[in-house]
């Protein structure tokens, strides 16, 4: 689990410090989607601290790394997106990932 932790902070740095310049607002989006994620699977419980909305982050990242490279960027968003409408019962059309998307904008 240790060396999958390293391997997380190591993806996150590479997104914080990626020349592209956006990277600090992405991780803030991926922070508010593991949020939602997490308030929608217990019951409109949410996270109390920075801590905790880290850590689920985490393992919703292990969970995406077993089915892709485990990059971290728009796509591990978007695939968070996915998992929250599934949650909800709403259909993954094309107005419904605009609207969760829109957070991004």
């Amino acid at each position: 689990m240790m060396n999958e932790r390293n391997e997380f902070s190591k993806k996150v740095d590479q997104l914080l410090n990626a020349d592209h310049g956006y990277g600090h607002s992405i991780w803030c989006w991926l922070r508010r989607r593991a949020n939602k994620h997490y308030e929608v699977h217990n019951n409109d419980e949410q996270l109390e601290g920075s801590s905790d909305v880290s850590n689920h982050l985490f393992e919703l990242w292990l969970q995406w790394k077993r089915n892709s490279s485990g990059t971290i960027n728009d796509g591990f968003g978007f695939w968070i997106n996915s998992e929250i409408a599934l949650a909800m019962d709403i259909p993954n059309t094309k107005a419904t990932r605009e609207y969760h998307n829109k957070e991004r904008a």
